[in-house]
């Protein structure tokens, strides 16, 4: 199964997150908990953690720009 992840909301008054690097390479076994992204605001710099476990599929990619509500990367589950 492939769940997709959104921005979450960090700050209700910024409208967009600057992407400034995966701690983590596409394609590859993310854990709960576990940093995976660095974004920034006009204010202050946010590591964003992973919400499930399974394999990664970076869809905003370094240097884009984000808004609440959109996909920040997939997971896809792993059957154990």
């Amino acid at each position: 199964m492939i769940i997709e992840i959104k921005i979450p909301i960090i700050d209700k008054d910024v409208e967009e997150y600057h992407i400034l690097r995966w701690l983590k390479e596409n394609g590859t076994m993310v854990k709960k908990d576990e940093y995976l992204v660095e974004i920034e605001t006009d204010e202050d710099t946010y590591l964003i953690p992973c919400d499930e476990e399974g394999i990664l599929e970076i869809v905003a990619k370094e240097g884009s720009f984000v808004k609440h509500d959109d996909v920040l990367y997939n997971v896809k589950t792993v059957e154990k």
